[in-house]
């Protein structure tokens, strides 16, 4: 897939790839069923699922550039996932290389932002260098949300087992690097967190608001895009399945039908698109 790019007012967000994985219903949506998503396909076809109904997760940052300040999306995988992920793992430096070109390279980019803590958000948080473990973006700040860092430090065992392996946050605690903020931080005048919780808790996506122009980074509030149109489904980590359901419904009502692009954090195809209300509910890629 190549790079793709956007500019909403002065903001100007570019997409990397890390992976992109088919996966079948079952294991994302656990109780649904291929019938059941194939019912969808005159939408979901070819973007998001393939012929068979196996659904395509794009696993991917988006870099958000924004009043001079650089911003990295979440981190993806990284080359050493823990073992139970290693579907997951690309080694090798292309995904920084591919960061790079985009004009975020590792010393200039300025916040790294963590909507979760989950294993393909968190992977390239930190890389080795020899037999340590360094901070990759050595310049910047991680901004995670306060509530998601103490689900971490206390080591929830009932919301950490899909958290990335340790090092990968750990290293950027013990550098100080890390800022821990309310759900609702500006980061800067355009962008801002917004507080959609469920998948995990203290989940956000990230706002972005410049020129008239506003879009949507959803994070892991939807895995897929049948999840406009089938909000009750929930996603095999969530934390909470029905505060997820309510925060997929109150995102509808507020930003469904209205001039807000959505970019999905897991989202193949055209990765963005618009929320409808018609038949329903569904995302409408553009």
């Amino acid at each position: 897939m190549s790079r793709l790019e956007w500019k909403f007012g002065e903001v100007r967000v570019v997409q990397v790839t890390e992976n992109v994985i088919p996966m079948p219903v079952e294991a994302i949506f656990p109780g649904r069923t291929v019938e059941q998503v194939l019912a969808h396909k005159d939408w979901l076809f070819p973007h998001f699922i393939d012929a068979e109904g196996q659904l395509l997760l794009h696993i991917q940052s988006l870099l958000v550039e924004s009043a001079g300040t650089r911003i990295v999306v979440d981190t993806c995988f990284g080359p050493e996932p823990p073992e139970d992920f290693a579907i997951g793992a690309v080694p090798g430096t292309k995904f920084l290389d591919d960061i790079a070109a985009a004009g975020f390279e590792r010393e200039g980019v300025d916040l790294v932002v963590c909507t979760h803590l989950h294993v393909d958000h968190v992977g390239w948080h930190s890389m080795r260098e020899g037999d340590r473990w360094v901070p990759t973006f050595p310049n910047a700040r991680y901004i995670v949300s306060a509530p998601a860092l103490e689900v971490w430090q206390t080591h929830d065992p009932e919301e950490t087992a899909s958290h990335g392996r340790r090092e990968a946050l750990d290293t950027v605690l013990d550098a100080g690097l890390v800022d821990a903020v309310p759900v609702d931080h500006r980061l800067t005048p355009e962008v801002r967190l917004l507080s959609t919780p469920g998948h995990t808790t203290g989940h956000v996506a990230v706002l972005i608001e410049s020129g008239g122009e506003r879009a949507l980074v959803t994070g892991d509030l939807s895995h897929h895009p049948v999840q406009w149109a089938e909000r009750d489904w929930g996603q095999a980590a969530d934390h909470d399945v029905a505060e997820a359901i309510r925060t997929r419904e109150w995102i509808m009502e507020d930003y469904g039908d209205k001039d807000v692009t959505v970019i999905g954090s897991h989202y193949t195809g055209p990765v963005v698109g618009r929320l409808t209300k018609k038949d329903g509910g569904r995302f409408v890629a553009v």
